[in-house]
Parts: structure tokens; C-alpha cells; sequence
């Protein structure tokens, strides 16, 4: 799992988000989101494959920035990965785009 990150609001994903891939970018994301005011795009386009441990990485991030008064925005997510976010019952902390 890499994560590349494009200051000041865009982060894109690449490779497995399962719970190896979640543990490895998780610090970086957390970091990047902390703190923002505005709303943070994270893009999935390149993500291959998706577990629950993605959404807890996801969710992470979305409660910083609503701590903030910003919104974590998902671009292109896998019908799978927003129906498992969404099934958690924390889904509303994401917004799909």
C-alpha cells in the first residue's frame, strides 16, 4: 500500500487497503488530515483490493477533519468499498463522490 499525498488537500491510494496495507499508511494519512479546516479529498481509483481495516483507516481521518468543521471526500471508490463502509454504520463520516 503506497499513499501519495498532494498538499494541500489530496491524498490518492494505491495497492491493498486490508489490515497489512491500513497499518502501513495509516500514520501518514492521520497525520495529513489532522488539523485541516477545509475538506480533504482521498482518492481510491487505485486501490485493489478493500477490508474493514480500510474503513477504520477511512473513518479515522473523516473524525479528525469533522473535528475541524472539514468532511473526508472519497473519489472513486469500488461499489464494494462504499457498500462496506456504509454497512458499518459510520458511513455517514464519508462522503462518495
Amino acid at each position: 500500500m503506497d499513499i501519495i499525498l498532494k498538499p494541500p488537500r489530496q491524498a490518492y491510494l494505491v495497492g491493498q487497503l486490508d489490515s497489512r496495507g491500513a497499518g502501513q499508511i495509516y500514520d501518514q494519512l492521520v497525520e495529513f488530515v489532522r488539523g485541516k479546516t477545509e475538506d480533504v479529498t482521498i482518492n481510491t481509483e487505485a486501490v485493489t483490493s478493500f477490508t474493514r481495516a480500510g474503513c477504520s483507516v477511512l473513518f479515522v481521518a473523516a473524525k479528525l477533519a469533522q473535528a475541524k468543521g472539514a468532511k473526508v471526500r472519497i473519489r472513486n471508490a469500488s461499489s464494494g468499498m462504499e457498500r462496506m463502509c456504509m454497512a458499518t454504520g459510520f458511513g455517514s463520516l464519508l462522503k462518495f463522490e
